[in-house]
């Protein structure tokens, strides 16, 4: 039971961090800001990791351009 539960959190935060590549790269957030504070929560709950986060945090300053 244990494997299973590991895993399924490996899924779920690969999962997530795919998504919120998606969503930043198709400009899915109105502002910067808003897409930055999703990354902040998701982050906050380890839900992300580290290297996740910070390559995320990249791409919406490459995505979004300093919008605030």
């Amino acid at each position: 039971m244990v494997s299973v539960s590991i895993n399924i959190n490996f899924w779920r935060k690969k999962n997530m961090y795919k998504s919120m590549k998606i969503l930043i790269g198709k400009h899915f957030y109105k502002t910067a800001d808003a897409a930055q504070n999703k990354l902040d929560v998701f982050f906050a709950v380890n839900r992300l990791s580290q290297e996740e986060y910070e390559e995320l945090t990249a791409l919406v300053n490459t995505v979004y351009g300093g919008e605030q």
